[in-house]
């Protein structure tokens, strides 16, 4: 061990109070003193010379060197170690390595230093310590620095209470609280390794780390001070405003704010919760993108994809590949593509997708519903099915409003209900349909002192729904078609309602009125009522037509089939009779206040006027053309839809 002295001040000397003679001995002693020692034959360092005046023990690779002191005092122990104490602007090295203090203890045998005051090591170029106290150990290169301390390495600052450095190895380690900063970053923890030429950092221990827009919580953290990558382990939570992402591992980035989880994680935002097996994190782009078993929850939804991207600041999930969506109240949806905005409560479908609601089933190349305005916007191809109706609707557009439980559909839409085999084809440029709650009949009893119950109404559906047809609106069926300007119907009472120059064909008959109410039952017609300028023409062949026409008439149905016609007001008709061999032999023409006609096997049967009748009839041979046509008869073969392709 070798201690070198380059300037001290030898305390417990007064030199301006001492006599000559005292100094002239004590020079004396000290100078022979010294000769016998550097020169004894025993000593190692008798061969070596120092411009300054040094006082060497040991091995002088792990040399401590008192390179100053404001005053040195030396004490000798019990097991005879010789102790220095340093005291004031106290500067000591080893190697590259300075050591500053107030003061300290120099235990040359141990080769050891305890230092305080404003503790300060410089380590090569760039390493600088600050603390209140040290233990330095020049054998093992290591220093135990504690109370406010302070490293600086050029690229980051750390600060504890206790800091254990290797000098050999470049290795801090710090705990109590542990703060680590590069300027871009802060991390807290209760311990911290940190390896000066990788500027690398492992800290544990409630590890805690801002940069200014993130707040991360980890059980463990690696940080890499150059490229400012944190590698996150142990319940791992990084807080994004209102936004929180948990793992079990993360990886973030303060210079790209970029993070990342890859083995399952979560993120809660202010009103939707997602889980995935990946994610990536965009801090720049506010955004968060989210693959592999991508689950969101929201108070209306819960949304199953195949990827999804996050917008944190909208609240905005733009979803990809296949998806299932479930709401709230029941209704299941399946699409490829699709935006749910969770801050607006609003579902964009982007491809063609499914939506299964209340019964019904709704198909369409876009989707768009929100909750919160309850309205809902099918576009393209839309296709929707109720099968507790057996309906099905196709259009271009489909609005629905759940306000109002109504639906508007428009762009060639085209409504088809099965009926016993049979198919109901109806369209227009609009149709609307209405749901409304129908009202409870009162079904109180009576006093029971009366011995009078009222009976129970019969049970009916506790909707009524009311469709509307506007617009050039056209009716096929295998044993009846209609076209009117528009139509109303209502579950109700089962009756269709055709307003605007309706005419409305049932086999070869034909009905023309202002108004005509068509009644059904079970869905099969029951009765037609045509109400103002009524006018019914039944074709024999072509060209002959039995005419009748009135202010109103009824006609009355069995099995679908026309059986009777009742014409009231003004009542007119013209009748084509015919012999057992179906020859025609004349025309019946008559004016009364009433006409009732029977029909068998869907032709005319018989003819009864009612009510001071005016009959004429004229033999077949001398009708003239312009007799067997009642005034503003019209025969709209031209307008009758036949076919689907006639509806448009």
């Amino acid at each position: 061990m070798m201690i070198l002295i380059k300037q001290i001040k030898i305390s417990g000397f007064n030199f301006d109070t001492l006599k000559a003679t005292a100094v002239n001995f004590l020079l004396t002693f000290l100078f022979f003193s010294a000769v016998s020692i550097l020169f004894h034959p025993d000593n190692k360092l008798m061969a070596q010379t120092h411009t300054d005046t040094h006082l060497q023990f040991g091995d002088d690779k792990k040399l401590i060197e008192i390179e100053k002191s404001d005053l040195l005092q030396g004490t000798r122990t019990k097991a005879g170690g010789d102790i220095k104490r340093l005291v004031g602007n106290v500067r000591l090295s080893q190697g590259n390595t300075i050591l500053y203090c107030d003061s300290a203890y120099f235990n040359t045998n141990a080769n050891t230093v305890e230092a305080f005051g404003k503790v300060h090591i410089v380590d090569g170029d760039s390493v600088h310590i600050y603390a209140n106290k040290l233990d330095f150990d020049g054998n093992k290169r290591t220093a135990l620095l504690k109370r406010n301390v302070v490293m600086n390495d050029g690229k980051s600052e750390l600060k504890a209470e206790e800091l254990n450095y290797s000098l050999a190895n470049k290795r801090a380690i710090l705990t109590k609280n542990v703060y680590l900063t590069d300027h871009k970053t802060q991390v807290r923890a209760e311990r911290l390794v940190y390896d000066v030429k990788p500027k690398f950092a492992r800290l544990s221990k409630n590890v805690r780390l801002t940069d200014g827009n993130v707040n991360v919580r980890s059980d463990s953290l690696h940080y890499d001070v150059n490229t400012t990558q944190s590698d996150l382990f142990g319940r791992a939570q990084l807080v994004d405003k209102e936004t929180e992402i948990t793992s079990n591992r993360m990886r973030y980035n303060s210079t790209t704010r970029e993070g990342s989880y890859q083995k399952g994680g979560k993120l809660k935002g202010r009103n939707s919760t997602l889980t995935s097996e990946n994610a990536q994190y965009y801090g720049e782009k506010r955004l968060a993108v989210f693959t592999n078993n991508v689950d969101l929850t929201s108070p209306q939804y819960h949304l199953r994809t195949a990827q999804l991207d996050y917008y944190l600041d909208t609240e905005k999930a733009e979803f990809n590949g296949p998806t299932v969506i479930n709401t709230n109240d029941g209704n299941t949806i399946h699409t490829n593509k699709g935006v749910y905005d969770a801050q607006n409560d609003e579902l964009t479908l982007l491809e063609r997708g499914k939506v299964r609601q209340d019964g019904r089933e709704i198909d369409a190349d876009k989707f768009n519903y929100n909750k919160r305005t309850g309205i809902g916007i099918a576009r393209g191809n839309v296709v929707l099915i109720d099968t507790a109706q057996n309906l099905t609707i196709k259009s271009q557009n489909i609005d629905f409003f759940d306000a109002k439980k109504e639906m508007i559909a428009y762009g060639k839409p085209l409504l088809m209900n099965v009926i016993d085999n049979d198919t109901l084809y109806i369209t227009a440029d609009t149709l609307k349909s209405i749901s409304k709650p129908r009202q409870k009949a009162n079904n109180n009893p009576e006093d029971s002192t009366k011995l009078i119950v009222t009976p129970a109404p019969p049970t009916l559906p506790d909707t009524i729904r009311t469709f509307y047809a506007y617009r050039n609106t056209r009716i096929l069926k295998s044993d009846m078609q209609a076209v009117c300007d528009s139509l109303t119907y209502a579950s109700s009472d089962s009756i269709f309602k055709m307003f605007g120059t309706p005419v409305l064909w049932s086999d070869s008959t034909q009905f023309t009125a202002d108004t005509i109410y068509l009644h059904t039952k079970n869905n099969k017609i029951t009765q037609v009522a045509l109400l103002q300028n009524a006018f019914v023409a039944n074709k024999v062949q072509q060209g002959i037509y039995n005419q009748i026409k009135g202010k109103f008439v009824d006609g009355y149905f069995t099995n679908g089939q026309i059986k009777t016609v009742h014409v009231r007001n003004n009542a007119e008709s013209i009748y084509f009779m015919q012999d057992e061999n179906k020859a025609f032999s004349g025309m019946n023409q008559s004016r009364s206040a009433a006409i009732r006609m029977d029909f068998s096997d869907k032709k005319l049967h018989a003819i009864s006027f009612l009510t001071n009748p005016e009959v004429v009839l004229t033999p077949i041979e001398q009708i003239k053309p312009n007799q067997i046509r009642l005034k503003g008869f019209v025969w709209h073969q031209d307008k009758r839809p036949l076919t689907l392709n006639d509806l448009f």
